[in-house]
């Protein structure tokens, strides 16, 4: 009920804040994004429930625990996935018909997604980069950030590194447990993760241009 609640006000808050058009387009933009997930999580019988929205923050979707790094790679690719679709189909719909919804549909969604692949903390790249086996490089870009973010005093995004050190522990402590993914497996998804950066990069580039 409180997750319910907390969704319910986080809508209303970014619609007051952004205004109508952008909070609306904000908010279908992580829909699609946590559905992507969702979805997968699904698939792969991970009993997942459905996205709950955090004010000012996102959204996250719960399912069940899995010790499998090619499951835990699907679920956390296919929300930029997805998302990224999105934004993409925005993109050109807004490109032949100049509407201003999809022109900050596609601009939010192409930018939410790919800020979501920085291989950071809590974001999907930090556990895309973690299923890959760059568990350590996920774990300098954090240190890295929080010393950024220190610096400028972006308190948030500190909240959000101390997170990622602990989830980094947390990595280290079930690695025992954790069942990694074949060569190829790992190389096909890597490939795949550079793809999405260099498409949705190029997007975001032009759009904001």
């Amino acid at each position: 009920m409180f997750e319910k609640l907390l969704s319910i006000i986080a809508k209303v808050l970014w619609i007051k804040e952004l205004g109508m058009l952008n909070g609306l387009a904000l908010i279908i933009s992580i829909y699609v994004h946590e559905y992507g997930h969702y979805f997968m999580a699904d698939e792969l019988k991970l009993k997942p429930k459905h996205p709950r929205f955090i004010p000012f923050l996102g959204a996250y979707v719960k399912h069940d625990e899995t010790f499998d790094n090619k499951k835990l790679y699907k679920v956390a690719i296919m929300g930029p996935m997805l998302g990224g679709l999105l934004g993409i189909i925005s993109f050109y719909i807004d490109l032949v018909f100049e509407n201003i919804f999809f022109h900050q549909l596609a601009l939010i969604s192409l930018f939410l997604n790919l800020i979501n692949l920085i291989p950071f903390a809590v974001l999907d790249g930090g556990h895309i980069a973690k299923t890959l086996g760059f568990n350590k490089f996920q774990l300098y870009v954090t240190i890295l950030i929080t010393v950024v973010s220190i610096y400028t005093k972006k308190y948030s995004l500190i909240a959000l590194g101390v997170l990622g050190f602990l989830g980094y522990i947390y990595s280290n402590s079930i690695k025992n447990k954790i069942t990694p993914m074949n060569k190829e497996d790992r190389d096909a998804g890597l490939l795949i993760y550079v793809v999405m950066i260099i498409i949705l990069g190029i997007h975001t580039f032009i759009i904001l241009k």
